[in-house]
């Protein structure tokens, strides 16, 4: 990923050297614009860094400020476009992308189109080139994508790039359906609907998506455009990248991840990938596992540490710099922490990832090594376990290596020789014997060792290191260590000198233990394997209550407590079957002979035979039935002592060295951590940090209470009250109270104080005596008194309007209402009075009753007020003179005052309309409603600052008048809502009439622009179609098949011939061309061509006129007209009806609606298209010749036919008409005036005659120039061509005594047709010329040819066309 900043910093100049090349300025240009492009890198860097738009912003302007000239602006705009799609080529995070998009998005609304000045100064030359220049270097096309409010659109333009990008090479008219069709279904609805979005909300267009050229590649696309609103049409500007490579290396890309994936989740381990700072960037599912989070736990990403013990985060940061560094690890072990707080020890092991020199970041795995330290912990303790062992037992265990070193040894063995064991480890034997028997232990020891045979040694004598003779019986075995294959010896001696001793002083033992076995303090007893009772001491006797015979005869079971026996003789079996002659010591349950359970804490030893089978057992037996007594009654005490614990309010709990050893529910409640999670740690994570935890723990210790502030476990501070008591030098017992309402109440009663003075309202609090009790500081400034002051006045010292005598009943009042407002006059301490509005309000608090007074200095509300009705009163006579009618609304009451100018505007008298709002409301349109109560309630809510609608208003008569509706909210209440407005009715009924006009003359301009704009190409390519067809046919026989398909050709190229020339007469871009025509005739010839048009289920009738009717038409565009016209009539009536067109003179104009009503029409002829059709209504009408409007279904009509009939109607000074009403069909009345002259006689046409002479062709079209050569070879002339003016005029030069005649196209690259013409004449005055255009007459004319000074062809043009006029021009005389 690509750091923006570090790149665009890295070299300035030279990034600005680079794009300044693409732009291929020259050299003079990229002096100037090389320091212009870096200080705008520069600022861009800043931008980036600081993620503040306005610094690159500034930047720009500033560029265009010091240099105003459109050279510099194009210059600015040229550099900001290259350095926007470099930038946004770069692999960046998604916040930079969208920042940088923001930033060139504003920064393109800055810039204007630079076609002009304002006034209207020409841009430099070059500057368009300029311009498409940029257009066609960005990697997609700049467009214009316009909707206008009858929901019809378009792409009026694109830019050069299209047909390379997208492959787009149609009409203008087809360039959105055309694409619309080629976007890959998958997201073509989404594509419309973020059109339709764009186009309600007028806002800003991105999209992404695929488009599908007709050769089946696929193109992604990214779109961006802004929308500016002129009138009914939103119009968008922007441009269609090219992401195509972007897209599929995402795909890759995203293939590659998805690979990685599924690899990444069938690994056993953790693997990640974090940025530099640690916050992950890819983890695979096992960490989702490991730490056991779900990943919608993480919508915002997450951080590496918050998974670590805090306690390894310096190591963590520690270690990712050694990686960085590039130092490499074997990997480091941590603590994490899963989502339910356990803890687990971890293994990591990560590198360095770097890009372009830079570290990126880290990627690892993570290994959870629990079970491995579980084993190393198992393995550690088994060690000290058994070392434990092994020290605990008496005898001595060692192990020596084949040099009588020893390699293992227990502490009775060391405690012997008078060392420690780790002292003892590696030395030779230094047991004290005499050197034979050393040398015969050695020996001994060898033979163990090499002949791998146990040796019993029975006894042998030792002196250890007091000095003491000891006696060992030791076994010595061979073994060798895991792993590995040295042999060694295993000894272990059992020191016997006890046992010899006790031998000797067994008489004696037995004489002691027989005297001990009569001791009255303790029961004593033997007994036998079996159990049975076998000799027992009168104690024993006494605590069981039994004779010593009658014990004797008896077993322990007899005694033992029936529900205890089973377990008990499960244990004594265990006992005797466990093979070992140690004491076992427990407690259980005897009954007495009277029936009475005792309870006995008895110690039983095993003595065994030599075989080690149990021979008998010596119980001592002592009775501690008192003693669990106490303990019961102990654990009753204890167990309320909790339960009081447990129910305190108050956090109770006990610590050892500041770790918890215990708290109650209370504490858990406090914290909201649960007592697990409490208990066996210290409090420190409790602290808002650690110098709190430090500070509270010195105060607490030496001055057993404290005030702090912990954090609970939902991140609340809570204020906390801590108090110990002293259990032990090491042990507190600790309370713990939640100090935090009581605090937050102190802040808040100290808030309130701090608020009520600092009010800006005087506040006092007033008894019942009226004395004032208290006055807040705006009171004491108000009046000018101290505080003190005013505490020892009354309310009757300040207020005028309430002496002493009315205060009780005031008083009265408002204790029995609650409050009371009302206006009065307050004096100063200087003796000066001002108004004031009071609001006052009871309040009563225990004993305590007062009158909290709210006053407020109304003096400039006053003063307001007072200017306002003077203000009124010159404002209705200046409305009065104006003619505009007022109208006041008092909002509570929905009362209105209309003025007399409001009522005579829609023809009612002063006493006609009420003040009722409903009187506006109804007469409003109902089309216009919801949008008048829009914009009304915009400014009744504060929305906007003014009312302003238009709408229509219906008057008295019936008619509607438009009105121009303005208003002003005058008064507010203090919360903001409306309490009295005011405004004025203007009627802009004419005003809006003449806007109409306009409007459509607009729209019919730019459809003309738009037909002028394709009306070259498309005759080109028809005068290429007509020509070659027209070969076709020279060289045919007639009855050749092929001749009427050729034929057909020619027909239809000819009326598209003529549908170019009706568009651009439409346009008023074509000089048509008028004669005088008789109506009558013009419509029997169309008769048999209209009936085919017509369906049997229509009748078609035509009456013509008796009266022979002459107009000055172009029979080509009169004929479209009727054909238009009467081909709507006809889909207008799907089921079939009547279809009349009517000649005539027109006489009755009565339904003369839509044009002007003024015009005499008594010397016009009519032409009336009637249907009986489904009809339109008045909206309908109102839009019907408007560019591209239509009611017919998707593919069925262009919505040009009714515009082209309207502009070829207004060229021939006529005009026209429509009434309709839905289902009673339409009547189309076209009025065109008449003239007093004759029609012209057709003349036969010329035959088509050839020559010999040399002609040369100017033609920058290929395909015409080539059909204009062969069809003038092919009738015997020599052709030489040219395919631009300056080739012509030198390709004269060269032949000038042998071209008889030049043929130049007027618009041609290099030098244009009239100025090849001028340099052609200067070489031979006399020259022949005949000049052809395909452009519209404005264009050519501009070019400095007019029809009427040169011989002039208009394409499309048929061979026989231009031989006729080349055989004309070569004839005609000098």
């Amino acid at each position: 990923m690509k750091d923006p900043i570090s790149s665009l910093r890295k070299d300035p100049e030279g990034l600005a050297s680079r794009i300044l090349a693409r732009l291929e300025v020259n050299a003079s240009v990229m002096s100037e614009a090389v320091p212009i492009a870096a200080d705008l890198i520069r600022a861009l860097a800043d931008s980036i860094k600081m993620m503040q738009p306005s610094t690159f912003l500034n930047a720009v302007a500033l560029m265009q400020e010091r240099d105003p000239s459109p050279m510099r602006s194009s210059i600015v705009q040229g550099i900001v476009s290259m350095l926007e799609e470099t930038v946004m080529g770069w692999d960046l995070m998604a916040s930079q992308t969208r920042f940088l998009w923001k930033i060139f998005h504003e920064v393109r609304s800055q810039f204007v189109t630079p076609e002009s000045d304002d006034n209207g100064t020409a841009q430099p030359p070059g500057y368009e080139r300029f311009l498409n220049e940029i257009a066609d270097r960005i990697p997609g096309i700049i467009y214009q994508f316009y909707v206008n409010d009858d929901g019809t659109m378009g792409i009026p333009y694109v830019s050069g790039r299209s047909f390379e990008v997208f492959g787009i090479e149609v009409e203008p008219s087809e360039r959105f359906d055309f694409f619309l069709s080629h976007v890959a279904p998958s997201c073509r609805e989404s594509f419309l609907e973020s059109i339709q979005s764009a186009v309600k909300n007028e806002s800003d267009w991105e999209f992404e998506g695929e488009y599908i050229k007709d050769s089946g590649e696929s193109v992604f696309f990214s779109g961006r455009s802004t929308p500016v609103r002129t009138g009914n049409t939103l119009l968008f500007t922007g441009v269609l990248l090219d992401i195509t490579a972007r897209k599929t290396a995402e795909r890759k890309l995203t293939e590659s991840e998805r690979k990685f994936s599924v690899i990444a989740d069938l690994m056993p381990q953790v693997i990640f990938e974090i940025d530099e700072k640690g916050n992950v960037v890819f983890v695979n599912k096992q960490a989702f596992e490991l730490f056991r989070y779900e990943e919608s736990d993480f919508p915002d990403g997450f951080n590496c540490l918050q998974h670590i013990a805090p306690e390894d985060h310096a190591r963590v940061m520690e270690n990712m710099a050694k990686t960085a560094q590039g130092i490499a690890s074997p990997g480091n072990e941590y603590t994490g922490i899963r989502k339910d707080g356990t803890r687990f020890p971890l293994m990591i092991y990560a590198s360095r990832v770097m890009q372009d020199d830079r570290l990126k970041g880290y990627r690892g795995i993570i290994v959870d090594i629990t079970r491995r330290k579980r084993a190393e912990d198992a393995v550690k303790e088994g060690e000290e376990r058994l070392r434990q062992i092994i020290d605990l037992v008496p005898h001595f265990i060692f192990a020596k290596d084949s040099d009588g070193r020893f390699i293992l040894a227990n502490k009775a063995v060391a405690d012997a020789y008078g060392v420690e064991v780790d002292d003892l480890i590696g030395q030779i034997d230094p047991r004290s014997f005499s050197s034979d028997h050393q040398k015969s232990a050695l020996q001994d020891d060898l033979e163990v060792i090499h002949d791998g045979t146990r040796k019993y040694i029975p006894e042998e004598a030792f002196t250890d290191s007091k000095g003491n003779i000891r006696y060992l019986q030791t076994v010595k075995i061979p073994f060798t260590f895991s792993g590995t294959q040295t042999p060694c010896l295993l000894g272990v001696s059992v020191d016997i000198t006890e046992r010899k001793a006790a031998l000797e002083g067994l008489k004696k033992s037995e004489e002691r233990f027989r005297k001990y076995f009569e001791v009255p303090l303790i029961g004593v007893a033997i007994v036998d394997p079996s159990g049975q009772w076998l000799e027992v001491n009168d104690k024993f006797c006494d605590m069981v209550g039994y004779s010593r015979d009658e014990l004797l005869d008896m077993k322990w079971q007899d005694i033992t407590l029936a529900e205890q026996l089973p377990s008990e003789v499960e244990k004594y079996r265990a006992f005797l079957e466990s093979g070992c002659a140690s004491t076992a010591t427990r407690e259980k349950q005897y009954r007495t002979k009277n029936g009475v359970a005792i309870d006995v804490i008895i110690a039983t030893h095993c003595v065994r035979k030599d075989d080690g089978t149990p021979d008998y057992l010596l119980c001592v037996i002592q009775d501690i039935t008192a003693r669990k007594k106490a303990e019961s009654s102990m654990a009753a005490s204890e167990k309320q002592l909790r339960t009081i614990i447990a129910a305190s309010p108050i956090g109770i709990g006990r610590v050892r060295e500041r770790i918890v050893e215990w708290v109650n529910e209370a504490t858990c409640t406090i914290t909201g951590y649960s007592r697990e999670e409490l208990t066996g740690r210290d409090t420190s994570h409790l602290y808002v940090s650690p110098a709190e935890f430090a500070r509270t723990g010195g105060v607490l210790y030496s001055e057993g209470q404290v005030e702090t502030k912990w954090i609970t476990k939902d991140g609340l501070i809570r204020d906390i009250f801590l108090q110990i008591a002293s259990v032990d030098n090491a042990s507190y017992i600790c309370t713990v109270t939640d100090m935090t309402r009581l605090k937050r109440a102190e802040h808040s009663l100290k808030f309130t104080q701090v608020s009520v003075d600092s009010a800006i309202d005087n506040i006092y609090w007033i008894d019942a005596q009226g004395v004032i009790a208290y006055a807040n500081d705006s009171a004491c400034v108000s009046t000018g008194y101290g505080r003190d002051e005013l505490l020892s006045m009354t309310i009757h010292d300040l207020d005028l309007n309430s002496p002493a005598e009315m205060w009780p009943r005031m008083w009265k009042d408002i204790v029995t209402v609650g409050s009371g407002r009302f206006e009065s006059v307050h004096r100063r301490k200087d003796g000066s009075v001002f108004p004031v509005e009071l609001n006052m309000v009871y309040l009563a608090y225990e004993e305590f009753e007062y009158v909290c007074a709210f006053t407020r200095d109304i003096t400039e509300r006053k003063k307001a007020e007072e200017a306002l009705r003077d203000s009124e009163e010159r404002w209705q006579f200046a409305l009065e003179g104006s003619g505009d009618g007022l109208w006041d609304w008092d909002v509570p009451s929905n009362r209105v005052y209309f003025s007399r100018q409001w009522k005579e505007m829609i023809g009612y008298a002063e006493d006609e309309i009420s003040g009722s709002l409903d009187e506006w409301d109804s007469r409003v349109h109902p089309d216009d409603k919801a949008d008048v109560y829009a914009k009304l309630n915009d400014h009744l809510e504060g929305r906007s600052p003014v009312y302003i609608s238009q709408y229509r208003l219906r008057s008295k008569d019936g008619t509607y008048k438009w009105i121009l509706d303005r208003g002003k909210v005058l008064i507010r209440t203090e919360d903001g809502k409306p309490l009295r407005v005011i405004g004025t009715h203007t009627d802009i009924t004419e005003r809006k009439h003449l806007e109409s006009q306009l409007l459509q003359s607009q729209k019919m301009e730019a459809v003309g622009t738009l037909a002028g704009g394709v009306a070259h190409d498309f005759n080109n390519l028809l005068s290429a179609i007509m020509g070659y067809a027209s070969l076709m046919q020279m060289k045919m026989d007639k009855h050749d098949p092929l001749y009427a398909y050729a034929s057909h050709i020619l027909t239809s190229s000819e009326k598209a011939a003529n549908l170019t020339q009706s568009l651009l007469a439409f346009s008023r871009k074509q000089v048509i061309d008028l004669k005088p025509i008789a109506l009558n005739d013009t419509i029997e010839k169309l008769h048999r061509l209209l009936e085919r048009l017509i369906p049997e289920d229509v009748e078609f009738r035509v009456r013509n006129s008796d009266e022979r009717l002459i107009v000055m038409a172009d029979s080509g565009q009169l004929d479209q007209v009727i054909m238009n016209l009467v081909t709507n009539a006809r889909d207008a009536m799907p089921r079939g009806g009547k279809l009349t067109v009517r000649i005539d003179r027109a006489a009755d104009v009565s339904r003369f609606t839509t044009t002007n009503k003024d015009v005499d029409l008594s010397d016009y002829a009519l032409i009336e298209i009637s249907d009986t059709g489904m009809g339109m209504d008045k909206k309908t009408i109102e839009k019907i010749f408007e560019p591209f409007y239509t009611t017919k279904e998707l593919g069925r009509g262009t919505g040009l036919g009714l515009s082209i009939v309207y502009g070829i109607i207004n060229q021939h000074n006529g005009h026209i008409d429509v009434w309709s009403q839905p289902g009673e069909g339409s009547i189309f009345s076209v009025y065109l005036p008449l003239v007093w002259m004759e029609p012209e006689n057709d003349r036969n046409i010329a035959q088509i005659v050839g020559g010999i002479e040399t002609i040369l062709i100017a033609e920058d079209n290929k395909e015409l120039c080539q059909l204009s050569m062969r069809v003038l070879r092919d009738h015997g002339y020599s052709v030489l061509a040219a395919m631009d003016g300056s080739a012509a005029v030198e390709m004269f030069r060269q032949h000038a005594g042998e071209i008889a005649l030049v043929i130049l196209d007027v618009v041609m690259p290099k030098m244009n047709g009239k100025e090849a013409y001028e340099a052609i004449r200067k070489i031979d005055p006399y020259a022949k010329v005949i000049f052809t255009s395909g452009y519209t007459d404005d264009i050519v004319i501009e070019r400095g040819v007019e029809n009427a000074q040169y011989d002039f062809l208009e394409k499309p043009l048929t061979p026989a066309t231009l031989l006729k006029k080349i055989r004309e021009v070569l004839d005609r005389k000098p």
